[in-house]
């Protein structure tokens, strides 16, 4: 008994090289698929930065976007930075004395905010 295979396109060698060398080239290569997480954006003087602890997440946001993603809430406390000097305001006691709805997942939480200068 012999075996056909009468559907099997034969190879070319030409069309595979050129084909992998036309390729554009991966910027990320395998760091994009071994990486844990992207890098979050620094806290620069003039920003507003929420630490949710729900789902433990960081977001920097410009004191505008602060202002609408922050306007209903409830405050007892924050803290002012500069450099690395930081002052609390407000109760003392408390981890995460706001209760905002979180820029990054959405829901009502009890967040920490820190405000740049």
């Amino acid at each position: 008994m012999t075996v056909q295979f009468d559907r099997v396109r034969p190879r070319t060698v030409g069309t595979t090289r050129s084909r992998l060398r036309s390729a554009p080239a991966d910027a990320e290569g395998k760091r994009a698929l071994f990486s844990a997480a992207p890098p979050q954006a620094a806290a620069v003087g003039g920003t507003v930065t929420v630490d949710c602890a729900r789902c433990t997440r960081r977001t920097v946001l410009t004191p505008l976007k602060a202002a609408r993603a922050l306007f209903p809430s409830l405050h007892l406390g924050w803290t002012v930075s500069r450099g690395d000097r930081t002052i609390g305001v407000g109760l003392a006691g408390r981890e995460h004395p706001s209760l905002i709805r979180c820029p990054a997942c959405g829901r009502l939480s009890w967040a920490r905010l820190d405000f740049r200068i």
